[in-house]
């Protein structure tokens, strides 16, 4: 069996004029909320043995503070290009070069890739996917290249629904 996590990052600042999209930072509500969802999948014993996330400083920034809420080291923690503006296709390229012996995996990226390529695992459509969302699948496989049929949805959060 194979366990994704699929985040989008929490809430990013707009107030910095002239910064780059990919330079954005969190806000502090952003920072809040990953502090928050970080705890709860903590409560729920979740964790993961690796960490994907997106060189977006927002992506980034999450993925830190909820690998630090797991007690995950963040030598676990991987920038893929790909994550950053990604379609469900790059998302896809990203799974598929997970190693077979990581069971568990995050990934943490933006709208609109992640809930679609969410919807497309699920083979059902996530109608509101905020920041700082995060949905757990499990694939009825021993490797991430060769997954069959849908993929189970295990859970679906976000810091409004708990």
């Amino acid at each position: 069996m194979k366990t994704l996590f699929i985040f989008r990052h929490a809430k990013s600042s707009w107030a910095e004029q002239g910064v780059h999209d990919i330079d954005r930072s969190l806000n502090g509500r952003g920072i809040q909320d990953a502090h928050d969802t970080g705890g709860w999948l903590k409560e729920k014993g979740e964790s993961a043995e690796c960490i994907v996330s997106s060189p977006a400083n927002r992506a980034l920034h999450t993925a830190t503070i909820i690998s630090q809420a797991l007690d995950i080291p963040l030598s676990s923690l991987q920038l893929e290009r790909k994550l950053y503006q990604a379609d469900p296709w790059d998302i896809e390229e990203v799974v598929c070069a997970l190693p077979n012996h990581i069971d568990k995996a995050m990934l943490f990226g933006h709208n609109p890739g992640m809930p679609l390529f969410l919807d497309q695992c699920i083979q059902k459509r996530i109608d509101h996917f905020p920041t700082c969302s995060v949905a757990c699948i499990r694939f009825d496989s021993d490797s991430w290249i060769d997954r069959n049929g849908p993929a189970e949805l295990l859970f679906f959060s976000a810091p409004k629904l708990r």
